[in-house]
Parts: C-alpha cells; sequence; structure tokens
C-alpha cells in the first residue's frame, strides 16, 4: 500500500481533528433533539387542535388551535425550525406531512405570532 496520505484505506478511517470530532457530536445532539422536538410538537398540535379524518387518519384542522396553545406551538415551531435551517429536515421522519406543512408556514400559525 503507499505512503500517499490522499489515499486513504477503507479498513482505517481518516483521523478526524478535535474540531471535526467536535462538530460532529454537535451535529448529532442537534439531530437527536430534532426529532424529539418534531414528536412533541406533533404530539402538542394533535391535543390543542380540532381532529379530522383524512380518509386515513385523524389530522389536525388548521385555525383550530385554541389562542392560549397558540405562543406555545409557535415557539417551539419556530426552534425546530432553526435547528432545521443549520443542519437540514431529515428525509426519512415518522411524523406525518402536516407538520412539515405547518413548519413550511403553510398552516399560518406560526408567522403572525413570530412577527410580534
Amino acid at each position: 500500500m503507499s505512503d500517499d496520505p490522499t489515499l486513504q484505506s477503507p479498513y482505517r478511517p481518516a483521523v478526524k481533528s478535535a474540531d471535526e470530532r467536535k462538530l460532529c457530536r454537535l451535529t448529532d445532539l442537534l439531530e437527536r433533539a430534532l426529532a424529539v422536538l418534531r414528536g412533541e410538537l406533533a404530539s402538542m398540535v394533535e391535543c390543542c387542535c380540532e381532529l379530522a379524518w383524512d380518509g386515513m387518519d385523524h389530522v389536525p384542522v388548521a385555525g383550530t388551535a385554541s389562542p392560549e396553545s397558540v405562543p406555545v406551538i409557535a415557539e417551539l415551531a419556530l426552534l425546530i425550525i432553526e435547528i432545521e435551517a443549520e443542519i437540514g429536515r431529515p428525509a426519512d421522519h415518522p411524523e406525518p406531512q402536516w407538520l412539515d406543512d405547518l413548519l413550511d408556514g403553510k398552516w399560518g400559525l406560526i408567522w403572525p405570532v413570530a412577527a410580534r
């Protein structure tokens, strides 16, 4: 095998610097936290909104959250949006499509509260 450092062996991973290891740990923490926060937000919205049957599942109806719950939902949604802006949205996640729609601003729930 060559001593050329640009040719990495697939059996011996490249050594990462301390900064790269720290970044990997922080990214891993953010990914794990994001999964928990997305699940928490989905549960919160399902509890605070009216539910409708869409033919396959019960889904929250946009605009039906109690006024007291909207600031809490919006605050959590904005935190998730900020994390996703840093590390991206997971391609495979267990949450339903309506949660992505809410986070993408299609519900109109987040933006008026955030502008205050």
